[in-house]
């Protein structure tokens, strides 16, 4: 995929959300659904290396 096409825009916007998920207590977690960010809905993150510590 290319810099600017919506693939890596929805990568950037799936690593936000991500990113913003995992710093909240685990009980005030909402339940992560791509279409509500914009996504497809046959999105599946296959890409786990933003998650490794």
């Amino acid at each position: 995929m290319e810099a600017g096409d919506d693939g890596s825009a929805a990568a950037r916007a799936v690593e936000a959300v991500l990113a913003r998920e995992l710093k909240r207590p685990k009980l005030e977690r909402a339940p992560f659904n791509p279409t509500d960010h914009g996504l497809r809905e046959d999105f599946r993150l296959t890409d786990f290396s933003a998650l490794k510590g």
